[in-house]
C-alpha cells in the first residue's frame, strides 16, 4: 500500500493486517528499481497466473 501524509484509519487498518506500507518516495524508488520480483512477493499479493503471458 502506498500511504500519503493523511492516510488516517486506512493506514492503521493496513498496518494491523500486516500489509506492507510505503510512502511516495518509497514508491518512486520501487518503480525506478523495476518493482518487486515475484519471488519476493508476500502471501496475498497478486501475481500473474502461470501461462497467462
Amino acid at each position: 500500500m502506498v500511504a500519503g501524509e493523511n492516510a488516517g484509519t486506512k493506514l492503521e487498518k493496513a498496518e494491523a493486517l500486516g500489509v506492507r506500507v510505503i510512502d511516495e518516495d518509497g514508491f518512486r524508488t520501487l518503480l525506478a528499481e523495476g518493482g518487486v520480483p515475484l519471488d519476493d512477493a508476500e502471501p496475498g499479493e497478486d501475481a500473474p497466473e502461470e501461462g497467462s503471458e
